[in-house]
């Protein structure tokens, strides 16, 4: 009875038992509203704190401990409801309620794994098909698994057709395995029983623009906008209509929408999408600086264990080694490959880390000293840097494009050999390549079937030569019988054949894909068949590229449109035959650029920038330690150090006003799993930082928590420190820019109860002589540091002061019946 009347104190839902361990993601708890403020009830005002302190009372009861789950989950605190739910499980084996709880959570804290293996045993100890069979089906989508998940999700929706979850969870299925217009009319079932949902209705916005409605899909996205306004749900929405704007080709509307959604979130996903529209519009300065975000997204094929060095971004780089890592496609590395000569010319020792299928073509680079075999030990490194990264870096506009071509190699004696045995024919020699690789996602937009190429195959008075690898080489063998291809893909060992049989070519004609990049490289002529909308690389218009004086582009009128590109080509074909000494149009900014840059995009680009902690995404105009971070790649270097001493394995550590995440990363580390980080972050857009730069930094034991009074008069209770109920704390950091005199004051139930160490950063609102004041009310001895915010040996290596000699005083504190450690250097006890 008490745990049922806790339910509706604290929620008021009318059946608790369904969303028992329903928790949002780390990422979702970032983004959304303070899920700690005082919670309605029925009529008795009580907070989760105090139903926190209630529940506590009976901890081996299992229905107590899904209730601890629950609360805990909504206050962002994951990694403790995990460990209430294993609890519960203990508790009670053979309860389906406390394996769902125990999967819900397991999956928000990373574990995906172990979520579905506890999500197919609640299944298993449900008789009926139910909640646990749609969890089991989530689970199959996220790794991919479509057939999988319309296997679990099928009882379930055949039980209750009415379901809304299993019903989006069975479009979702149906639409991964390209059924989509049968996923249109199971999402809208679905919202016919929901009509306020705007996920729901999200859902069939995405769905309606993968079938080509475009209109209906903005008219879903606009709906479900105007719900989630008036019901106070949060959903992205525009970076679901930026796409439909893109597709369509309203480029401008796209970029509108996704600043817009910036200014909301400024996520690192929003700034990654909104870079590709920026520099597809020719818009380089502001798009290579948002493309940075890129580092922060999951990549499967990023290098691990690099060297841990400063990443270069301008430093000087005469006698210095720098490390260029290889990212992304083939094609995108034969295109950034040009940026290799200008970093040899600025008097560096040029390292290339290529791709693992890479290895020997890396070596026909310019400008490149070494090239990494698979395996090898590094050599001494100063500086490292992603060779995407080098637009930026280079501050590459659309009419400055290093373009000295080639920069590319082929082996001469390779090249003879392939042109006698590819021998005269009739006519010139042209290379075709018609599909790209199948995993990369706009590989069906970009990709022609074969069978449209047949009329370009029956021009006469030239040799067609197939460079196509992968399974649509298959293709060739459904040709008509009065067109002849070559096919030289079979002879091909590794990317190096490509590279000499193109430099074999008069002529490429290529789609997309590395092919057209590394023909470009070579300085072989290359027309590329460009699919609409363009992908960035192209820009938005013109027959030529700035990036490959040598190609001439053939663009969609309208999206799908092969059919007019075709009969393009053949005509120059044609033309070409006749007049060979023709030559191709040069690149003219006026002609590709839409419109000018403008200097201001309204909003404040941010830096991803390489820490001493890792990659992290920083606004350096909010505050100070973001500012040093961008800049010099640390913040207070020494007393994170000092912290991190004080850390044991296992420990809790609270990190209060944690930013965007340095020292919270380095605490994580140090506790490691099972020991955990309760960040606690009241501003917003932090909190969208903080989640993010965790996850790009694959660290998993931090909660983010939000305490709002801790910048602004709040009310007593679950609004401070005190109203976590926290069992035990090693470690409290208060962090630069809090009001650490009513952080105390709002924590001193716990410091006397938990006596943990404290370190707390100043700033220009510190008041140094209150604090201490404080501290010593609550049995603290205090010691003082004053600090630089200028660090001479950054690791950055840079030795401008952008802080203008500015020093601020840090405060360790300990409680006085325990010995204090070793301290930091400068630091003197604080004496009256």
């Amino acid at each position: 009875m008490l745990i049922r009347w806790l339910r509706a104190l604290v929620s008021g839902r009318p059946d608790p038992e369904s969303r028992i361990g329903e928790v949002p993601t780390q990422a979702q708890a970032a983004t959304a509203g303070s899920s700690t403020s005082p919670l309605p009830g029925p009529g008795r005002g009580a907070t989760r704190a105090e139903c926190l302190a209630t529940v506590s009372g009976n901890p081996d009861d299992a229905e107590t401990r899904l209730e601890r789950v629950r609360l805990l989950a909504e206050s962002g605190r994951h990694l403790e409801a995990l460990d209430h739910a294993g609890h519960a499980v203990r508790a009670a084996p053979r309860s389906s309620a406390a394996w769902l709880a125990l999967g819900r959570t397991e999956r928000v804290c990373g574990q995906a794994v172990q979520a579905e293996a506890s999500f197919r045993r609640a299944s298993e100890l449900d008789s009926r098909p139910g909640t646990a069979d749609v969890e089991v089906a989530r689970s199959a989508l996220a790794r991919h698994d479509a057939d999988a998940a319309l296997a679990a999700i099928a009882p379930v929706v055949e039980a209750d057709p009415s379901r809304v979850d299993a019903l989006s969870v069975h479009a979702h299925g149906l639409a991964a395995i390209g059924r989509v217009g049968e996923a249109i009319d199971c999402i809208r079932s679905a919202i016919t029983m929901a009509p306020e949902d705007a996920v729901l209705l999200c859902q069939l916005a995405a769905a309606l623009s993968r079938s080509g409605d475009l209109a209906g899909a903005d008219e879903a996205f606009a709906r479900a906008a105007r719900v989630a306004a008036s019901t106070g749900q949060r959903v992205n929405t525009w970076s679901g209509r930026a796409e439909v704007a893109r597709l369509r080709g309203d480029f401008a509307s796209a970029t509108d929408l996704l600043l817009e959604g910036y200014r909301r979130v400024p996520d690192s996903a929003t700034l990654f999408q909104l870079s590709e529209l920026l520099i597809a519009r020719g818009w380089f300065r502001s798009g290579w600086a948002c493309y940075e975000a890129r580092r922060l997204e999951s990549n499967p094929l990023r290098p691990q264990g690099l060297p841990h060095v400063p990443e270069w971004e301008g430093q000087d780089l005469a006698g210095r080694t720098v490390l260029v890592v290889s990212e992304q496609g083939v094609g995108d590395v034969c295109w950034f490959a040009r940026y290799l000569r200008p970093l040899k010319d600025l008097g560096a020792n040029v390292v290339l880390l290529p791709r693992k299928d890479m290895g020997q073509a890396a070596r026909r680079f310019d400008g490149v000293d070494r090239v990494m075999a698979d395996g090898e030990l590094y050599p001494a490194i100063d500086y490292r840097v992603g060779l995407m990264s080098l637009a930026h870096r280079f501050g590459t506009t659309a009419d400055r494009v290093p373009a000295a071509i080639p920069y590319m190699r082929a082996d001469p004696v390779r090249v003879d050999g392939w042109r006698r045995e590819l021998g005269n024919g009739s006519g010139p020699r042209i290379g075709l390549v018609w599909a790209g690789r199948e995993d990369q996602p706009r590989n069906a937009t970009r990709s022609i079937p074969l069978e449209r190429l047949v009329p370009l195959l029956r021009v006469r008075g030239a040799t067609f030569l197939s460079l196509q690898k992968g399974p649509a080489e298959a293709e060739l063998a459904s040709l008509p019988a009065d067109v002849c291809v070559r096919a030289l893909g079979p002879s091909f060992t590794g990317l190096e054949d490509l590279v000499d049989a193109i430099a074999a070519m008069d002529l490429v004609i290529s789609v997309c894909t590395g092919p057209a990049h590394i023909a470009g490289a070579l300085g072989v002529p290359v027309w590329t068949l460009i699919s609409s909308p363009p992908d960035m690389r192209w820009m938005l218009r013109g027959d030529a590229s700035p990036w490959y004086p040598g190609m001439r582009l053939f663009r969609q009128p309208e999206p799908g449109d092969w059919h007019s590109v075709v009969a393009a080509v053949c005509s120059a074909l044609e033309d070409r035959l006749r007049n060979p000494t023709k030559p191709e149009k040069s690149f003219s900014p006026a002609a590709a650029l839409a419109n000018d840059e403008p200097r201001d995009l309204g909003i404040d680009l941010p830096a991803i920038a390489l820490t001493t902690a890792g990659d992290l995404l920083l606004s350096p105009a909010e505050d100070v330690p973001s500012a040093s971070l961008a800049q010099y790649g640390e913040f207070d270097r020494a007393g994170v150090a000092f912290a991190v001493s004080l850390c044991r394995a296992g420990d809790l550590c609270v990190d209060l006003h944690a930013g965007a995440g340095y020292a919270t990363i380095a605490l994580a580390r140090a506790v490691a799993p099972p020991g955990r980080v309760l960040a606690i972050e009241d501003r917003s857009a932090m909190r969208v930082r903080l989640a993010r730069n965790l996850a790009a930094n694959e660290v998993a034991n931090v909660s983010i928590v939000e305490v709002p009074s801790f910048q602004a008069s709040g009310e007593a209770g679950e609004r401070d420190v005190d109203g976590l109920s926290l069992d035990r704390v090693a470690f409290m950091a208060v962090r630069f820019g809090a009001d650490a005199t009513r952080i105390l004051g709002g924590a001193q139930a716990t410091l006397w109860r938990c006596r943990p160490w404290l370190y707390i950063e100043g700033s220009e609102r510190f008041a140094p002589e209150g604090v201490v004041a404080a501290l010593r009310s609550l049995g603290y001895r205090t010691f003082r540091r004053e600090m630089g915010l200028f660090p001479p040996r950054n690791f950055n290596r840079r030795q401008n002061d952008v802080f203008g000699g500015r020093r601020v005083v840090m405060l360790c504190a300990f409680p006085e019946e325990r010995d204090p450690p070793a301290l930091p250097a400068g630091c003197v006890e604080w004496s009256d």
